[in-house]
């Protein structure tokens, strides 16, 4: 007999990451890159943080300092021209950056927002912003749970216009 059952992801990647280090144990080389069940661990990895494999995640790293350092030295060419006072002013800002980064899992991307003239003929500082990166897996449970408040809107909007017409009618 044929029981169908139910798993939430979470249930299902721990069941896969069970599999694959009970089958890592048995094998005398532990090394799971290869095959059909290592590379489907790698994709629900990948889905659920954004990178496959700590290469990956250190290529990400290694791009956002590079970049970091290139814009650094655009600021430094022209720092009265920036948001930081001084020095100390962009380490300050460099080090939150960086944090920020950190906290996002290197996801994101630096942008330069470059000093300029307004419409209205005033001085904007220029400066550099960090824009947040997501994962597959967050982007895909974010737009759930407005799916689901707009529906919960949607539907209590509806429900109260009816109560509304209701009470309109008894009071006729």
């Amino acid at each position: 007999m044929k029981r169908k059952i139910r798993l939430t992801e979470s249930e299902l990647t721990t069941l896969i990451k069970r599999m694959v280090e009970q089958a890592q144990d048995g094998m005398e080389n532990p090394e799971m890159e290869e095959g059909w069940l290592g590379d489907k661990f790698k994709d629900v990895k990948r889905w659920g943080t954004g990178y496959g494999d700590e290469s990956e995640k250190e290529e990400a790293e290694k791009a956002f300092f590079d970049k970091m350092d290139e814009l650094e030295s655009e600021v430094m060419e022209d720092l009265e021209n920036f948001r930081y006072e001084d020095e100390q002013g962009w380490e300050d800002a460099k080090e939150r950056i960086i944090g920020q980064a950190e906290d996002n899992n290197f996801m994101g991307e630096l942008k330069m927002i470059y000093p300029r003239e307004t419409n209205r003929g005033r001085f904007m500082p220029g400066f550099i912003n960090y824009i947040k990166g997501e994962s597959r897996a967050k982007t895909l449970m974010g737009n759930l749970g407005s799916g689901a408040a707009g529906a919960t809107r949607s539907y209590q909007s509806k429900a109260q216009a009816n109560e509304n017409r209701f009470n309109r009618r008894r009071l006729r």
